[in-house]
């Protein structure tokens, strides 16, 4: 039902854009390093987790989480999964997560940084990638038609994050969620589970001014250390940006920002684990006749990506299963 479903989603999206071009795919992401970034074996968990306890103020996780549930003590790790910015390119995430559920990989945590809290926010809430394209389904129309942060453009993305978030709290998500933002009291980067998420995606989608809070992506993009504190014990890491980008849009200030953003994440990757690169790199950031391609090609990284994923699972697993 839920391949029908994601078939039929994902044909609506190419009929509607009838006069989208499609162009070949790629084979697989770049992959370069440690993708899956694995709590160290022997290292003090800073968060048990009973059954009924929340997270932050997100949902509360079921009891089944590092304990024995079968005769052969089969563990479940808990496992997180952080989004790249990226505009448009983030689509490739649908991709990602709808093959994540073929495979029965169970995502309890989900955070994202520009585009991507979005689509994480929105995966947390509904916690089915069908749904989640569903709700995107309504934005297309807008974000075809008109230039990025034109003023009708501007209004679309509003729309989608009032209908879904407007009178939403994080204790309402499915799964547990995180949006970071940059908090001008603390002068840090904080991953948030509380507060108002309409007002927290506002600012990181729209740049809009808050007295307390500011988009947190020229700051840092990942937070897997923070993601291990708050729970974690494997932290899968998306980046649909790459290593360049290409705006349709000439306008210089949408370039400097996002070169900006990829200095920053040339530096985090230093020392620390690499994201998987996922879907095509040569697409455009603000290309919207190519977001039914950006999907598909999330569909063929994700092949790599789960068998490393599961790997990553298999040796939690056993380490688990040696410390008992």
């Amino acid at each position: 039902m839920f391949y029908f479903l994601s078939t039929f989603l994902t044909s609506l999206l190419l009929v509607s854009c009838a006069n989208w071009s499609t162009s070949p795919q790629k084979e697989g992401p770049s992959l370069k390093g440690d993708a899956v970034t694995l709590k160290e074996k022997g290292e003090k968990r800073n968060l048990t987790i009973e059954e009924g306890q929340s997270l932050g103020d997100g949902p509360s996780l079921p009891k089944g989480f590092a304990h024995k549930h079968s005769k052969k003590s089969k563990l479940t790790p808990v496992i997180a999964l952080q989004l790249g910015p990226g505009l448009y390119k983030t689509f490739s995430y649908l991709g990602i997560l709808r093959k994540f559920e073929e495979g029965k990989v169970p995502i309890h945590i989900v955070s994202g940084s520009g585009w991507g809290a979005l689509m994480a926010t929105l995966y947390g809430k509904y916690g089915s990638s069908a749904k989640v394209e569903w709700k995107l389904f309504k934005l297309l129309k807008t974000l075809r038609n008109n230039e990025i942060y034109s003023e009708r453009w501007i209004k679309g993305i509003k729309r989608v994050i009032d209908s879904n978030f407007l009178s939403s709290s994080f204790g309402e998500q499915k799964i547990t969620t995180y949006i970071p933002v940059y908090d001008l009291k603390s002068k840090k980067v904080e991953l948030r589970a509380n507060g108002d998420i309409n007002e927290y995606l506002r600012i990181i989608l729209l740049q809009e001014k808050s007295d307390r809070y500011k988009d947190g992506l020229l700051f840092k993009v990942f937070r897997t250390d923070e993601l291990l504190n708050k729970g974690a014990d494997i932290v899968i890491t998306l980046d649909s940006l790459g290593e360049s980008i290409e705006f349709i849009n000439k306008d210089k200030k949408y370039q400097s920002y996002y070169e900006r953003v990829l200095e920053i994440l040339d530096q985090e990757k230093e020392g620390s684990s690499y994201p998987f690169q996922v879907g095509d790199q040569e697409i455009q950031l603000d290309d919207p006749s190519k977001i039914p391609d950006s999907i598909s090609s999330g569909e063929k990284s994700a092949k790599f990506i789960l068998q490393k994923v599961k790997k990553v699972i298999d040796k939690w697993i056993d380490q688990e299963i040696e410390a008992l």
